[in-house]
């Protein structure tokens, strides 16, 4: 962000696990929020270096989610009892060994220096496989429309309201599956309302592993586009408004949440 600033450059963030109340420890979210709210693009052209895009994977799936202070997805179930493990106590909690992290995320002079403990960290690999928390309730397409439901009451929406993107995986639990985005290069007349670097669109392109076994695709028919986002959702660009808008679609529409549903676990 640093160098962004001091190049005059906006932002494009990729990462592997999308932030998420259940995918990130609470401080861990809060933390990241706290950061991308204050370079989300403001309404009009003009304004300070931005995050452009916020482009992650891991769950194989195609989707998107709110991201912001306005949006607590999959945020884990309130329980009465502390399940966390010693190391996740310390991350989560402020007074923690990483307390001093936490409170200077936003010193330009932070260092992370090697803690030596007489614990075995090694144990933390052991410890993440026993459940901790509540898994994320109920399906995941009705969890992320409850959140695109709970994001849209609240008003005003805050203006620093971001948008995760999560992509499908060519090494996936579902069909090889990849997106292609194109995005604002150059200012346009058709969107003056958008800063060079805003994401306009994409296509997902999908493998039917199904089919190529029953016969072999040409070389250049492996992957084959399933569908264009702008075609299919009726929005003119990916602009966070114009997510609002195709999240209040999607709560208004049974059939294009049907489609939703297919799309979003890549169904042919």
């Amino acid at each position: 962000i640093r160098r962004a600033r001091a190049r005059g450059r906006d932002i494009i963030v990729l990462g592997h696990v999308a932030p998420s109340g259940d995918n990130y420890r609470p401080t861990c979210y809060e933390g990241y929020v706290r950061t991308v709210a204050q370079l989300m693009p403001p309404p009009g052209p003009d304004g300070p270096p931005l995050i452009h895009a916020q482009l992650f994977g891991h769950s194989n799936v195609d989707a998107w989610a709110f991201v912001g202070p306005d949006a607590e997805w999959a945020s884990p179930t309130n329980t009465t009892q502390d399940a966390r493990l010693w190391w996740e106590r310390e991350v989560d909690e402020e007074e923690g060994r990483f307390g001093d992290l936490i409170r200077g995320v936003w010193s330009d002079s932070q260092l992370v220096e090697t803690m030596e403990d007489e614990r075995d960290w090694a144990l933390m690999e052991e410890d993440d496989h026993q459940p901790v928390r509540p898994a994320v309730p109920g399906d995941f397409v009705e969890t992320l429309l409850r959140e695109y439901e709970r994001v849209l009451m609240q008003t005003p929406r805050h203006p620093r309201l971001g948008v995760t993107t999560i992509s499908p995986s060519v090494i996936p639990k579902l069909l090889p599956a990849f997106r292609v985005f194109h995005y604002l290069r150059t200012p346009h007349p058709l969107w003056r309302h958008l800063q060079p670097g805003t994401l306009l669109d994409y296509d997902v392109y999908t493998a039917d592993l199904n089919a190529h076994n029953k016969r072999a695709p040409k070389a250049d028919r492996f992957y084959e586009r399933l569908y264009r986002v702008s075609e299919v959702y009726g929005i003119k660009d990916l602009s966070v408004d114009s997510y609002v808008r195709w999240a209040r679609r999607l709560l208004t529409s049974k059939a294009l949440r049907k489609r939703f549903r297919a799309l979003t676990f890549l169904d042919m």
